[in-house]
């Protein structure tokens, strides 16, 4: 066993962090250290700090006070990790969206059975392809005022990782909290954003928009990956081809139903579904001939 893959393996982080100060390899040596504090325990942080602030290169330096930021974050320690942040070099946007995360997961439940928003769900006939769910969740309806205050209290985070709060950051600081928000819901609906301040209702907006994005994205690689069908081996593409050569046909609802996305039809939805297919429509190779075709 080499002795990166020795580091990995132990449960010991002092133990790893021994067995990566062996590697001869300069830039694997601190590759190993940085990897230690992946899952470093809460009472060695403290060694493991001084063992990220002796790392002399990136990406190596800024993964590991990254690693150690998450940790913290992990554990509701938002100053802490943001100082970490700090630390992280070229990586300090990414390290402070990944804590904002966090932060929205603990305040919203999102991720958990009964989460505290308690924004609802869609089930059953979507699964069949048969109809469109009708609930439509309002975030009013839910704790999100309370959730929303504590979010924005806790924005000095930004300061503290040495990122100036423009309107800009704000703005992606607002689009992930309702992503996270609303990444438990089964229907994607425009009307949940219904009735919150101007502001972070344009930002609910825009995370729906995402979310759709990422669903059909999902969708369409489950769709390029090899498939059987009647015993034989066919390969994905084709049933992405399929697809892409009746889109022309289908109405926007029936795409995301052969999709198994839910989401209420609206029009900036509907455009978000064509610009996600589009793109891999337009990529996919000619046909193959068949033997005897012209």
């Amino acid at each position: 066993m080499d002795l990166f893959s020795a580091a990995a393996r132990t449960t010991s982080p002092s133990q790893a962090l021994a067995t990566c100060q062996e590697i001869q390899h300069p830039d694997t040596r601190e590759w190993c250290v940085a990897d230690t504090a992946r899952m470093c325990p809460e009472d060695f942080r403290a060694q493991m700090e001084t063992a990220c602030a002796e790392l002399e290169t990136q990406p190596w330096r800024g993964e590991c006070f990254f690693y150690l930021a998450e940790g913290l974050g992990r554990d509701g320690q938002y100053e802490q990790a943001a100082q970490q942040c700090s630390r992280t070099g070229p990586y300090r946007s990414g390290c402070l969206m990944h804590l904002f995360a966090s932060l929205a997961r603990d305040l919203t439940g999102a991720g958990q059975d009964g989460a505290a928003l308690n924004m609802g769900t869609s089930q059953g006939a979507w699964e069949g392809g048969e109809t469109i769910p009708q609930d439509k969740p309002s975030l009013l309806e839910s704790s999100i005022q309370e959730a929303t205050s504590a979010y924005r209290e806790r924005f000095h985070l930004a300061d503290l990782a040495g990122l100036p709060l423009d309107d800009r950051l704000a703005r992606r600081i607002w689009t992930q909290f309702f992503q996270v928000a609303m990444e438990d819901l089964d229907l994607l609906s425009m009307e949940t954003c219904d009735g919150l301040p101007r502001d972070q209702h344009a930002r609910c907006r825009t995370a729906l928009r995402i979310l759709l994005r990422q669903r059909v994205a999902a969708s369409l690689r489950s769709l390029a990956e090899p498939t059987s069908r009647g015993g034989k081996h066919r390969k994905g593409p084709e049933s992405l081809r399929e697809l892409c050569s009746r889109s022309q046909y289908l109405s926007t609802p029936e795409l995301a139903m052969a999709l198994g996305v839910a989401y209420q039809p609206e029009p900036s939805l509907d455009k978000t579904l064509m610009d996600s297919l589009a793109p891999r429509c337009s990529a996919l190779p000619a046909p193959s001939r068949q033997r005897g075709e012209r």
